[in-house]
């Protein structure tokens, strides 16, 4: 639409204000839903970190770790141990 509008094939943005509704889950499926396929185990996190400390970009690391550090309070004994390792 800005295409449009910038060349003047169309005067206003027909799409400004609409809203896409998000799809609400029924209790059926939240309660077929796995959670399993959610996480990563132990062994997959530790072979991801590995790799992104290996094999990623400058700054990927410190990035996922961020990431993992938002929620680190939750985490088992054991993850955090496998962290500080690396």
């Amino acid at each position: 639409m800005k295409y449009a509008i910038k060349h003047k094939m169309r005067m206003d943005n027909p799409c400004t204000g609409a809203v896409i509704l998000e799809k609400t889950l029924t209790v059926e499926e939240i309660e077929n839903t796995s959670i399993d396929d959610e996480f990563l185990e132990n062994n997959e996190l530790t072979q991801f970190l590995e790799a992104t400390y290996h094999h990623g970009m400058p700054l990927d690391i410190e990035r996922i770790y961020l990431i993992i550090n938002f929620d680190f309070s939750r985490a088992t004994p054991e993850t955090k141990s496998n962290l500080q390792e690396l």
